[in-house]
């Protein structure tokens, strides 16, 4: 985990898709930087359109979404 320009260290996020649905899943990480916090957190079933969609907010209102879609959904953006 790196170090903020503040000297303080972010929150670390594990995506639960494996976990709340109880399967075989590849989990990833990303740090939730200083001053950042979680909007929202989505977390479909293996039917929905979306798998995880997980949005973070600063204070100055930018946001950032990780979000994961099912391998069928993958031709609507090719």
């Amino acid at each position: 985990m790196e170090w903020t320009d503040t000297g303080e260290q972010g929150d670390i996020y594990v995506t639960r898709y494996g976990e709340v649905n109880q399967c075989d899943s590849t989990a990833f990480q990303f740090e939730i930087p200083k001053g950042w916090e979680i909007q929202t957190e989505e977390v479909g079933g293996s039917m929905n359109a979306v798998r995880e969609n997980v949005v973070l907010t600063n204070e100055r209102g930018v946001t950032v979404s990780f979000l994961v879609l099912p391998r069928r959904a993958w031709r609507l953006f090719a």
